[in-house]
């Protein structure tokens, strides 16, 4: 999966169950943090990853727009 589940969010931000607040709480951490349209975070599984393995540069990277071809 690309992206952590709501569960495993869950399970990383408890006891906070309210998505602004588990957003808050993620980007502390240092993680790229989106919202779903819902206002719940989304983050990808990459991401999340880096920052466990101790790349804090590569975990608060968001994407590089400037590669992307249009």
């Amino acid at each position: 999966m690309l992206y952590l589940t709501d569960a495993e969010i869950a399970d990383i931000c408890k006891p906070l169950r309210q998505g602004h607040a588990q957003v808050r709480y993620l980007r502390l951490l240092g993680l790229h943090v989106e919202r779903k349209y819902d206002g719940r975070p989304i983050v990808s599984r990459a991401n999340f990853e880096a920052l466990l393995s101790g790349d804090r540069d590569a975990a608060t990277a968001g994407p590089n727009w400037s590669v992307i071809a249009p």
